[in-house]
């Protein structure tokens, strides 16, 4: 009874559709349909009111008009210039870089805190790149160094209808220098540049409250960005329904003590109840 509607991730069940787009939430009366998931989803979390135009504790990060370059104080300016004079970026299959994509992954896990690194499986890494290669709907952008060809960084894009989605950015630190991100992300906004403007956007993806990176924010301040406001929904399994009402009081001790990974990801939950209840007013 698996829908399309939803796809499992990190133990929860969460929207597969665009976040203009309100997901079938009658699914999550049945049993079956939980079973179907192999039981490791413990709740499910959906967004509506997308672009409401009120401000909300809940948003998706958009870009929905064409990249004015003029537009950037010069600081800033400048940033994206060099990344244009340093890098060259290409859309490729994955496959042919994949020893180069895997090291940009490698370096990048290595930089994020503990509770979210995640330990590079180099099958694992080639069984993703397969599935990529073999969706006609994402495109795979690598940034290369000019002076020396060598792959810095890639984006995942996912292509909808009337958006397309960021689905990965992975760069190595120590290339950062040369503005693989700016690079990466320009031309991304220069292929869908004759669409932006005309209802059609870009999406990086919603609030997070598990892996704070302020990617978003730089997206705001480099290049156009806004937030999307909406509204937060969440749907518990019955076990996790009582542990998240027990948990609930004693959030803030727990937000302290995140220090490894089950108590940082049990505090993103509770953040995320939090935030939900916030509509409940």
């Amino acid at each position: 009874m698996k829908s399309r509607e939803w796809l499992y991730y990190n133990h929860a069940l969460v929207s597969a559709l665009p976040p203009h787009q309100a997901p079938d939430t009658s699914v999550l009366r049945s049993k079956r349909f939980w079973r179907s998931f192999g039981g490791r989803a413990l709740f499910a979390a959906w967004t509506d009111g997308f672009d409401c135009g009120s401000e909300t504790e809940w948003w998706y990060c958009i870009c929905d008009k064409p990249f004015d370059m003029q537009a950037l104080k010069s600081k800033r300016r400048n940033v994206v210039k060099n990344a244009l004079k340093y890098c060259a970026v290409r859309v490729g299959n994955p496959l042919d870089y994949e020893e180069a994509l895997f090291a940009a992954y490698t370096e990048a896990q290595r930089s994020y805190a503990a509770v979210n690194r995640r330990e590079a499986q180099r099958e694992a890494f080639r069984r993703s790149m397969k599935r990529l290669a073999e969706d006609e709907a994402v495109d795979v952008y690598i940034c290369f160094i000019r002076e020396t060809n060598e792959a810095a960084g890639y984006a995942v894009v996912k292509n909808g209808d009337g958006y397309c989605a960021f689905q990965s950015q992975k760069v190595k630190p120590s290339l950062e220098k040369y503005q693989v991100n700016a690079a990466l992300v320009h031309a991304i906004l220069s292929r869908y540049a004759d669409r932006l403007g005309s209802g059609f956007y870009i999406c990086d993806g919603a609030r997070s409250v598990n892996h704070i990176t302020h990617f978003q924010d730089y997206l705001e301040k480099y290049f156009g960005f806004r937030k999307a406001y909406c509204r937060l929904h969440m749907y518990y399994r019955l076990p996790v329904r009582l542990g998240v009402r027990l948990l609930y009081p004693f959030r803030r001790l727990i937000h302290k003590r995140k220090n490894n990974r089950l108590l940082h990801q049990l505090s993103a939950v509770l953040r995320m109840e939090e935030i939900r209840r916030s509509f409940d007013g």
